[in-house]
């Protein structure tokens, strides 16, 4: 099969083009898809919302101006995120319990060691002490944290005619090369 630039258009959305396009997702990643208001552009992102395909249909260019195009792409970009989102909190656990099992699984294994030969009673200047390491280190994730999602991203396609920016997880802009986007052509 020849490798494909651009958009993938009309007759060849199918299953079987659709998996020439998606082999660098993982099997364990469902597909979930996220549309315009015109239905127009179709975007469809695994369940973790990485994009990996966008649609556009075969006669869009009689539904929408060329310079609509870039909302459009937008529009369904940030529906097929939300379909994302609302995947993974349902599959939240809401109820916030821990076992004794799922600590155990997830404490590193020299703080094990120490801990079972160690079982006198923990003091409340030990408690306290604890309390602000914890403390000064969600202090500097939140900080961390804060700075990584503040930061703008932009990311532009392999042949430079589409350009997409992103801000706190969320698609903020795209932009389309119109000159590009008016003669692209339609196979």
């Amino acid at each position: 099969m020849r490798p494909r630039w651009g958009f993938v258009e009309g007759d060849e959305w199918d299953e079987e083009d659709e998996s020439a396009h998606v082999d660098d997702s993982s099997d364990d990643d469902e597909l979930l898809h996220g549309q315009d208001s015109h239905g127009i552009v179709t975007v469809t992102v695994t369940d973790q919302a990485k994009v990996v395909l966008v649609h556009l249909e075969p006669a869009w260019r009689s539904s929408i101006a060329p310079r609509a195009l870039d909302s459009s792409v937008l529009e369904a970009a940030n529906a097929a995120t939300m379909h994302a989102l609302a995947k993974q909190v349902e599959q939240t656990d809401m109820s916030g319990e821990e076992t004794v099992q799922d600590v155990h699984a997830q404490a590193p294994a020299s703080w094990l060691k120490e801990t079972s030969q160690n079982d006198s009673p923990i003091t409340k200047q030990d408690a306290m002490r604890l309390l602000d390491a914890v403390s000064t280190d969600l202090g500097n994730y939140l900080d961390e944290v804060t700075r990584v999602i503040s930061r703008e991203f932009t990311v532009e396609s392999g042949g430079g005619h589409v350009n997409v920016t992103s801000k706190q997880g969320q698609i903020s802009a795209v932009s389309v090369d119109l000159a590009w986007a008016s003669q692209v052509r339609h196979t």
